[in-house]
């Protein structure tokens, strides 16, 4: 099958990276537009197989007199590769190929960001014609199209899988470099720093690093550190500056991490800490796969591998419980590590990127009626 992705960035999206190799691995004919030929993630898509194209195919809803150049783009590369399907990963690139070609789109919800918001929501849900489908990235992102009554057999359901392989445990990671002793609880997380959207009256970042230091701040003297790897997304460093501002003397954010060091960045905590206000499952995948403890907030997907109790420890959203939570976990780092390795074969089952490509193959041979049910991954088949 030709199958045409459509992503908007170089620099991020590894997971559709992952499922593109994948993809011509089983025998698909892969075309891919990207924002620039320079990104950080450039190399992994000169390995995926697939045929590479470079233009800007979000819908240009800032600068509205671009939509006529960027649709004549995208409709001469859709001309010219001849795709049976558009698979777009982005909300914007959905609505950019939905107006400009009369191919059937899967649009694979990579969050359950724009679905919480009403405008957006309606905006994805109206925008989509009798031909197009969904793609949910998780069982919770799932439920919000069903919960607005569409045909379930128009919502597929596949994580963004990984290459387990990649992912190394053990060491000692980087405690030396960061002065941190082996007697230090190390508490952190790797994300890149999201901005408020002053459009979604935002006045907090969407990985909610706020949250997390001043839950920190609650655990002074208590031997635990925190550790906050990462960098702005985006153009711009006022937003990372303002949390410079904010971390608390017990806490580091020494920068990003370059893309081999990541590997020892996880293996230098003692559990990871994620509060983000709203996500799938992403933020947790890559320390279970290290198998690093988690505590997370009750958002999104995350309760799909975090299992209280079992897996990781879940909480609500409250800097307070964090605090509580964390220095309750510092005294049992047995039963840690055993909901970490519980928690690792877990996401190693269902975000295995050589099962979920399978899933999305089967998917795009369906035709996106997906009536089959037992295609869907469940947690409770680990």
């Amino acid at each position: 099958m030709r199958v045409l992705h459509l992503v908007k960035t170089s620099d991020g999206a590894r997971w559709a990276a992952e499922q593109v190799k994948v993809l011509v691995e089983l025998g698909h004919e892969i075309g891919v537009i990207l924002p620039q030929q320079n990104g950080k993630m450039m190399n992994a898509w000169d390995k995926t197989g697939a045929e590479l194209f470079f233009g800007n195919v979000e819908l240009p809803v800032k600068s509205p007199w671009e939509f006529p150049y960027r649709k004549v783009f995208l409709q001469n590369i859709v001309e010219d590769f001849k795709p049976d399907i558009i698979h777009s990963h982005f909300f914007s690139t959905t609505l950019m190929a939905r107006y400009s070609t009369h191919v059937p789109v899967a649009f694979q919800v990579p969050g359950p960001l724009h679905m919480e918001n009403a405008l957006f929501k309606k905006w994805d849900l109206y925008s989509a014609r009798k031909q197009d489908f969904w793609i949910a990235s998780s069982h919770a992102i799932r439920s919000l199209y069903l919960s607005e009554e569409v045909d379930a057999s128009k919502v597929g359901m596949s994580y963004y899988g990984n290459t387990i392989e990649d992912y190394s445990l053990g060491g000692k990671g980087l405690r030396s470099e960061l002065s941190l002793g082996d007697r230090d609880f190390v508490v952190g997380n790797i994300s890149y720093f999201y901005s408020p959207k002053k459009y979604l009256f935002q006045t907090k970042g969407l990985k909610g690093h706020e949250m997390m230091f001043e839950a920190l701040s609650k655990l002074k003297g208590d031997g635990i550190k925190g550790v906050f790897w990462g960098e702005q997304w985006g153009e711009g460093v006022n937003y990372e500056k303002k949390l410079r501002s904010l971390v608390p003397e017990n806490c580091l954010m020494p920068g990003a991490l370059a893309p081999f060091e990541v590997s020892k960045g996880w293996n230098t905590m003692d559990m990871c800490m994620h509060m983000p206000f709203s996500e799938n499952c992403g933020g947790v995948l890559e320390p279970l796969l290290h198998e690093v403890p988690v505590i997370a907030s009750n958002v999104g997907g995350l309760p799909e591998l975090i299992i209280n109790n079992k897996t990781g420890i879940l909480i609500e959203r409250c800097p307070s419980e964090a605090a509580k939570s964390i220095k309750k976990a510092k005294s049992n780092k047995i039963l840690l590590k055993d909901m970490a390795k519980k928690g690792a074969a877990l996401a190693r089952t269902a975000f295995d990127v050589s099962r979920t490509a399978r899933e999305i193959d089967r998917i795009y041979k369906s035709g996106g009626e997906m009536d089959d049910k037992s295609m869907f991954f469940s947690k409770e088949r680990v």
